[in-house]
């Protein structure tokens, strides 16, 4: 491992020495919002793991207002994004990317299975896939509302379908 990291070489050796895994998720980790949090982060940074500062300031140089790393960076830098890294052992290991969802009694199983469906396609569209917010938005939504929808979504007309408040790119 190269400072404390796991590397693409060693993660298949971790994940087969410490764990026996159902599932598996990496996901998108630390964010660095402009400001106050930032400075005080990289300043930390500068003092306890000086080496470090450089690469930091190239993965969050973008001035991003969420924080997020500049999504070029990475690849430029020669790193391994741990989502992608982690969708696909979990791909070659033949483990999800999300733990099996709990149903709770009284709730509608068809209407949470589809909301779990679309946060999948959401998740690897965005992460995986790397594509923008703004394409992902309509699918994060819609399984939000079906999450709190009462009624079976799959017992719902055309019609009833139409005048719910999903993105009309999710439905027929």
């Amino acid at each position: 491992m190269s400072e404390g990291y796991p590397t693409d070489s060693t993660l298949p050796q971790i994940s087969r020495k410490y764990a026996t895994p159902t599932y598996i998720r990496f996901a998108r980790g630390l964010t660095l919002k402009p400001g106050r949090s930032k400075q005080e982060f990289l300043q930390t940074l500068e003092k306890h793991f000086a080496s470090l500062l450089p690469r930091y300031e190239k993965l969050y140089g973008d001035e991003d207002k969420y924080g997020n790393l500049d999504v070029d960076q990475p690849k430029k830098m020669g790193l391994v994004r741990p989502e992608i890294k982690g969708y696909t052992l979990g791909y070659e290991y033949r483990l999800p990317c999300t733990a099996k969802r709990y149903i709770p009694n009284g709730r509608v199983k068809t209407n949470l299975q589809t909301s779990e469906i679309l946060q999948k396609i959401a998740y690897v569209t965005s992460c995986i896939l790397q594509n923008s917010w703004s394409k992902v938005r309509k699918f994060s939504q819609a399984a939000k509302f079906l999450e709190n929808f009462q009624q079976a979504v799959s017992k719902l007309k055309t019609e009833e379908l139409k005048k719910l408040h999903i993105a009309k790119k999710i439905h027929p």
